[in-house]
């Protein structure tokens, strides 16, 4: 199975290194036909994606479903974190570099206060 991977790599290594010594001999126009035919495949691939996506009505929904709970739990996140960081920023003391910084200035005018 190993053998049938790496003779399959290599395979694709020289169809890759032969269509880069050919696209040097193509002319531009020939080229483009060539790029032309490689996006009609992936939109053929992507065609067959959603074809059996379709053909799986049940498995799409539940997909559907599930990316739209998703979304709603996102939402709710997003409405709790900005709820916590209103109210870290009304309230600076919530915040505990905040916390440390207003202790250790008031310690330093303390010590400067004192004669």
């Amino acid at each position: 199975m190993l053998r049938a991977g790496a003779s399959q790599r290599d395979h694709q290594s020289r169809y890759e290194s032969r269509r880069k010594n050919l696209r040097y001999r193509l002319n531009a126009e020939d080229y483009q036909k060539i790029q032309g035919y490689d996006d009609l495949q992936k939109q053929l691939d992507e065609a067959k994606a959603l074809l059996a996506q379709c053909q799986d009505p049940q498995g799409l929904v539940k997909s559907l479903q599930e990316s739209a709970e998703r979304i709603r739990l996102l939402e709710k996140e997003n409405v709790d974190l900005s709820r916590i960081l209103t109210n870290y920023v009304s309230n600076p003391a919530m915040l505990p570099c905040r916390a440390a910084d207003a202790s250790i200035k008031r310690e330093v005018l303390v010590k400067r206060e004192v004669p």
